[in-house]
């Protein structure tokens, strides 16, 4: 990935459409990654709590 900076007429320093694009799709991706890694861990955490309170119910 390749950060080509322009100069604007302000005399600041922009990045090109396509860093941003990439950044855009970088970050899409890791929210998919972070979707399904939390979902699995709410499941463990709801199958954790089931278990514990069956064993404080039942004494098992």
């Amino acid at each position: 990935m390749s950060i080509e900076e322009t100069k604007n007429k302000g005399g600041i320093y922009t990045v090109e459409k396509e860093f941003w694009r990439s950044m855009y799709k970088e970050a899409d991706r890791k929210a998919e990654y972070y979707k399904k890694w939390s979902a699995a861990l709410l499941f463990l955490l709801g199958f954790a709590t089931f278990a514990i309170m069956y064993l404080l119910k039942f004494g098992g």
